[in-house]
């Protein structure tokens, strides 16, 4: 794959099953003492994956405005955007697991791509706790609106006939983005080479320009742009549409057999007492669950609030070793 780190493609496409297999997360908790937490004076620190606008920077910014004033300490957030959230994730996993440094967490950097690069500094697996689901969506097909096409259909009869595959750019090698497009090409025959970028904002700038006239990128990103008509949607990878984008069909619907998930978690470091973990998964449920909230989440974030699912509190770890063991 052209501009990757990748040379394995089979590995990418692999990579691909683990989209499916992560999403349930702890139950909403009664709230309980957690003694010594926080602790008076000390930040709480949300670590973004993302600049500034991106997708886990909104997140983070909507919890922290309401954190501080529950928990009755300044509450931060702190971009660290770059390879595709490893670099979150590291200061994550390093940093002490007293619940004062929290990440929110996304499908790409917490399973996907540590299943395609074996020399992070970190193990997904066990290095991290997670605390709640914020979000479950997916990503989205976007074109400049000068590309001639205005569906999933055109789109890919429009790949079809170029003399050389065309390009498509996503936030990141190793991303759902990344893996949206090489599951799309292989399921319809379509021909494209990659283009990875920094960060959603990045590539959506991008698209805007026509430097790059497709690309597969987040609702986030690309919302405000389809309203404005500075984006056209081709198609969205989950399986229901977003609100923020509700005119454009899903790929299902459009007659491909295609679903690519995606979600944002907050997660801490490992080890990190079990009071402080239902503490705060108690606080952010409480958030979510504040009837002023819902609209300006969906516009924000493009999707509803999350439900609560029952089940596993490791359930999004364990999705990282599946597929290596093909």
């Amino acid at each position: 794959m052209n501009r990757d780190n990748f040379n394995d493609r089979r590995r990418v496409l692999r990579a691909a099953c683990a989209l499916g297999m992560a999403g349930t997360w702890l139950h909403p908790t009664a709230a309980r003492a957690a003694a010594g937490f926080p602790i008076s004076g000390k930040p709480i620190r949300i670590i973004a994956p993302s600049g500034g606008g991106g997708p886990t920077d909104t997140v983070a910014r909507m919890l922290a405005e309401r954190l501080a004033p529950s928990l009755k300490v300044p509450v931060i957030v702190d971009n660290k955007p770059g390879a595709v959230g490893s670099i979150a994730l590291n200061l994550t996993a390093k940093a002490p697991p007293d619940g004062h440094t929290l990440l929110v967490g996304f499908v790409s950097a917490n399973v996907i791509f540590p299943l395609l690069n074996q020399k992070l500094p970190f193990d997904a697996r066990k290095d991290f706790t997670p605390i709640t689901q914020v979000m479950s969506g997916g990503v989205n097909l976007m074109a400049n609106p000068a590309l001639p096409a205005n569906n999933l259909k055109e789109f890919i009869a429009y790949a079809k006939k170029q003399p050389k595959p065309i390009s498509y750019g996503s936030f990141g090698s190793g991303s759902t983005a990344h893996l949206a497009g090489e599951y799309l090409q292989m399921l319809t025959g379509i021909k494209m080479v990659h283009i990875p970028y920094k960060s959603a904002t990045a590539l959506t700038n991008d698209l805007v320009a026509g430097h790059v006239m497709v690309g597969f990128t987040d609702t986030t990103s690309a919302a405000a742009q389809v309203r404005a008509g500075m984006l056209k949607g081709l198609a969205q990878t989950s399986s229901v549409r977003a609100p923020a984008l509700h005119d454009v069909p899903t790929i299902e619907e459009q007659g491909v057999p295609f679903s690519a998930p995606a979600w944002n978690g907050i997660f801490g470091p490992a080890q990190m007492p079990p009071d402080v973990v239902e503490r705060l998964n108690h606080e952010i449920v409480q958030i979510l669950k504040a009837p002023e909230l819902r609209e300006r989440w969906i516009s924000a974030i493009g999707y509803p609030l999350p439900r609560q699912p029952p089940g596993s509190s490791r359930r999004s770890s364990n999705a990282t070793s599946k597929p290596g063991k093909k």
